[in-house]
């Protein structure tokens, strides 16, 4: 269930079962994948003169809520103008991106009551509303990207009891490519990936890489391995006899020489001490 059918304590302006009378909020998207993003530009069409009203009075602004079906990757992003682009790695996203547009209170509203409310909600009378209420939801859009992307929205992290605390798996099987660690070692895994990648990428992606160049000619229509390809490709990598011997190599090379990103964030964090 998402807010476009969620039933509301206020009036809210959505398809299908609004509140107000006469007024529609609609929205137009483009999608493209630019230089290791994706670029999203949204362009919002809102008729209702009570919500342009607090919109243009600084009370509620225009947002954008993006997710990705196959990562669950998620982004928001906001604005006073109609008009909102969002930028987001490439590397979270992949398949069917959902975007839903909203206009969100950004200060309190006492007694908010319209003219424009269905008869119904003007018998109420007025109601307080607020900050960060939802003021209006727009119908969802669904964007299809390639659904290849890069080779990091295909690898996972999950939690199996079975493994040794401290250390890790790594398996291949399925669309993803899967390491596997204890769970009282997840919670800590996924703090280091938000915080300190640059640890992260040598100490177990780098691994996970390595296992799937060697494994790749096995899977070869998983989706793993066509980003693999997409991306062995990208760095001008031959798919040869060679390429599981030099897997080590291959898989620094694609994560951009992890090695020297972690020195790096060494460095940065010694002078931030």
């Amino acid at each position: 269930m998402t807010h476009e059918h969620l039933l509301m304590p206020h009036p809210v302006l959505r398809p299908g079962i609004s509140d107000y009378a006469g007024a529609s909020f609609e929205m137009e998207t483009e999608a493209r994948r630019i230089q290791g993003y994706v670029v999203i530009d949204a362009a919002l069409d809102l008729q209702c003169a009570t919500l342009e009203r607090l919109v243009s009075g600084n009370t509620a602004k225009f947002h954008v809520m993006a997710r990705c079906a196959n990562t669950y990757h998620r982004y928001a992003a906001d604005s006073q103008e109609p008009q909102i682009r969002i930028k987001m790695s490439s590397g979270d996203l992949s398949g069917r991106l959902v975007l839903t547009p909203y206009v969100i209170a950004s200060e309190p509203i006492a007694e908010f009551t319209s003219e424009e409310h269905v008869p119904e909600v003007q018998s109420v009378g007025g109601v307080d509303i607020p900050k960060g209420s939802i003021l209006a939801v727009g119908a969802s859009h669904e964007v299809q990207l390639d659904t290849v992307g890069s080779i990091k929205s295909c690898i996972r992290v999950v939690s199996n009891s079975q493994v040794p605390k401290g250390m890790y798996t790594v398996e291949a099987e399925s669309e993803f490519i899967t390491i596997a660690v204890a769970p009282q070692m997840h919670e800590d895994v996924k703090r280091v990936r938000a915080h300190a990648n640059a640890v992260f990428y040598p100490s177990i992606y780098q691994a996970a890489i390595e296992y799937a160049l060697r494994e790749m000619e096995d899977h070869p229509d998983s989706r793993w391995a066509q980003a693999l390809r997409k991306t062995l490709a990208e760095h001008n990598i031959e798919i040869d006899e060679s390429l599981a011997k030099n897997a080590n190599l291959h898989a620094q090379t694609l994560l951009e020489k992890p090695l020297d990103r972690m020195v790096e964030w060494s460095k940065r964090r010694e002078l931030d001490e």
